[in-house]
């Protein structure tokens, strides 16, 4: 999950199973096992009351593919909540105003190697539920029981396919059962579903399933291709006159999703009297809850240090 060991608390995030990983401690914000539930007792159902009632030929084929379907979804979806997201360590920065009637205002910044960057660099946000500054920052999914960012984003996109693949395979081949009864018995359509509750319920269940996963897949679909976030998308980063330079064309942009290895978590390793752990510091130069941490000196406009950001800042 992590190329080093966890050491410290971020956030709602705490380290796990010796440091190996970093899981966020939601509470009911974490929905991940009923996410569980919703795949597994389905499937159950399919294997229990549908299987014998497929073709002979086929029943081997389909339940290897839906058992198949199926590991692969919860695997991915293990992945995406036990990934550290891309959490990046901040400093909120006090600054005084030359208007006293305005009074301070608080700035965000990254601390990376002793010095500050502004978010946009990373295309981070902090995320209100988490706690924590996520870089390529997307969104906080309930479902999954973390934030989405720049390390887990391809975990959830790939969850969210095989969700979508399972739901498509429990509704097609239940439909399948219920016309084949119909056609083949010349069976009532009010007699068939009577003598096949558990087809109907699935069918049911698994097209509301479908669709709703199908609205979601080809988002993120469109997203990867032009390179965006869902944060950013909703919030019209982007425009015409203001175009996305981290657009790539379509096909590079699913390269890179694809191929691109996963980068090393930026929190890994770090003691607890680092200077790159989340402080807040008033304008008086102090931070809050840390006195002993060295003042950093940064310009009263921090934008001009994404110049200084190097290969990691530029749009890749």
């Amino acid at each position: 999950m992590s190329s080093g060991r966890f050491r410290n608390e971020y956030g709602v995030h705490k380290p796990i199973c010796g440091g190996r990983c970093l899981v966020a401690h939601l509470g009911w914000y974490n929905m991940s096992p009923v996410s569980v539930l919703l795949l597994i007792c389905p499937s159950a159902l399919w294997y229990w009351q549908v299987l014998n009632n497929i073709e002979h030929l086929y029943r081997i084929p389909l339940a290897a593919s839906v058992g198949s379907v199926l590991l692969f979804t919860l695997y991915y979806l293990a992945l995406a909540q036990f990934t550290e997201p891309g959490i990046l360590p901040y400093v909120r920065l006090e600054e005084s105003s030359r208007n006293d009637n305005i009074g301070s205002r608080l700035t965000t910044l990254v601390m990376l190697e002793g010095r500050e960057f502004p978010l946009t660099m990373f295309r981070a946000k902090i995320s209100r539920v988490t706690k924590n500054c996520v870089e390529h920052f997307d969104h906080f999914c309930p479902w999954v029981g973390n934030a989405v960012g720049k390390r887990n984003y391809r975990y959830f996109f790939l969850f969210v396919t095989g969700a979508l693949i399972l739901a498509g395979l429990l509704t097609s081949t239940c439909l399948s059962v219920i016309i084949l009864c119909i056609t083949n018995y010349d069976n009532e359509l009010v007699d068939t579903i009577k003598s096949h509750i558990p087809e109907v319920l699935l069918v049911v269940y698994g097209s509301i399933m479908f669709a709703s996963l199908f609205l979601l897949w080809q988002f993120h679909v469109r997203a990867i291709a032009q390179n965006k976030t869902t944060n950013e998308i909703l919030k019209h980063v982007y425009s015409k006159t203001n175009p996305n330079p981290y657009d790539k064309g379509c096909l590079r942009n699913f390269g890179l999703f694809c191929c691109k290895p996963l980068s090393k978590s930026r929190v890994a390793e770090l003691g607890a009297d680092s200077p790159l752990l989340p402080y807040e510091r008033r304008a008086n130069g102090t931070f809050v809850g840390s006195p002993d941490i060295p003042l950093l000196r940064v310009e009263e406009s921090p934008v001009h240090l994404g110049s200084e950001i190097g290969s990691e800042g530029t749009p890749s």
